[in-house]
């Protein structure tokens, strides 16, 4: 058998004794330092990679705590990123950047995608404006400018950053999926398609880009692939509440009922109580106005009950159709963000769909 490396010791334990002080404790009596701040990174990665989350925080605390170190520093940052604490992750760049980081460019382009979504959008500007005058092939400099722009609705000078981009990279899957944002919010969705399937081209594992997708089909009327697109995402993501949102009202726009309520039995563990009556009253009034009587509804249903115990509770009784209504999910967050290492690549632009009252 092979000798696990350190850190799969240390995950191992974890697992058996989930107690992220006990991680923490165990690291500190690793000698070299070099490799005690990697063993660190690593660590919290995994924390996060594996859903942690709450233990993350934890575990970065102790960290910020106790280690001068720019990665180590760079490392809650990205950890206090993830927990939208932007003013945190502000403070940790900055000591990163004060430590000498043989990487500054990488973390003065985290620092300004932070400061954007700390609201401190002319000065990521500058930041990144700058990081761009002096690492002129640096690429996560202008997808994070793109960003800064498209907050102030300048989607030309968003799409400028992004070209520029390509021409330094015509591979990287998270320039398309911008692109392809930038489209969609102006209400060019043919442009936008073409850009996420290229996106996908260079990256078919992006549940968001998908989900993307799946939004600017449904706004060509293109309901049938748009439903195998949020299905795909789904596959990929299965507990992601914006997918699932959409991927529903996609079902009811194209007068799936049936599908509707199978859909809603299966995710009525992943999502609140609320936001389930809101499912189902949403239902309701599709119907209603599709000109189905929700009695008609229930009997055209009642074979597939017989068939299916499971879809009993997406049915429900006529008191809990309370008559309220849901909008739909923003498109996911569209936009890729450039944040250094930050493993699974998250999507920081929000397309918000507006609820329909027919």
């Amino acid at each position: 058998m092979d000798e696990l490396e350190p850190i799969e010791l240390l995950i191992e334990d974890f697992e058996k004794f989930n107690d992220v002080e006990r991680s923490f404790n165990q690291i500190r009596e690793i000698e070299n330092e070099t490799e005690r701040v990697k063993i660190l990174v690593d660590f919290s990665r995994y924390l996060t990679g594996n859903g942690y989350f709450t233990e993350s925080k934890i575990f970065v605390a102790l960290i910020e705590d106790e280690y001068d170190d720019s990665d180590a520093f760079a490392e809650c940052a990205r950890v206090y990123y993830g927990h939208k604490e932007f003013g945190k992750c502000i403070e940790m760049n900055k000591q990163a950047l004060l430590r000498n980081s043989n990487r500054p460019e990488q973390i003065q382009s985290d620092m300004g995608l932070a400061l954007m979504k700390n609201g401190n959008l002319e000065e990521s500007i500058v930041l990144l404006e700058s990081t761009i005058k002096d690492n002129p092939g640096f690429i996560d400099a202008y997808i994070n400018l793109a960003l800064c722009y498209k907050e102030q609705n300048d989607y030309t000078r968003a799409l400028s950053s992004l070209e520029n981009a390509l021409k330094l990279d015509a591979t990287d899957s998270r320039v398309y999926s911008n692109i392809g944002c930038i489209y969609y919010l102006q209400e060019k969705y043919e442009d936008a398609i073409v850009n996420f399937l290229k996106s996908q081209e260079f990256n078919q594992g992006d549940a968001e880009t998908l989900n993307n997708l799946g939004l600017a089909l449904m706004k060509i009327g293109n309901l049938e692939y748009s439903n195998l697109t949020f299905e795909e995402a789904l596959l990929l993501e299965p507990g992601n509440p914006e997918i699932i949102n959409n991927y529903m009202l996609c079902l009811l726009t194209g007068k799936q009922f049936s599908k509707f309520i199978k859909m809603l039995s299966n995710i009525k563990r992943l999502i609140s109580e609320r936001q389930y009556d809101k499912y189902k009253a949403l239902h309701n009034k599709f119907i209603k106005a599709c000109g189905i009587s929700h009695e008609g509804m229930k009997d055209k249903l009642r074979s597939n009950m017989d068939r299916n115990k499971s879809m009993a509770d997406g049915v429900g009784g006529e008191s809990s159709w309370n008559g309220s209504e849901i909008s739909p999910a923003p498109l996911g967050e569209a936009k890729k963000s450039a944040f250094s290492k930050a493993g699974p690549k998250k999507s920081l632009i929000s397309i918000e769909e507006e609820s329909s009252d027919n």
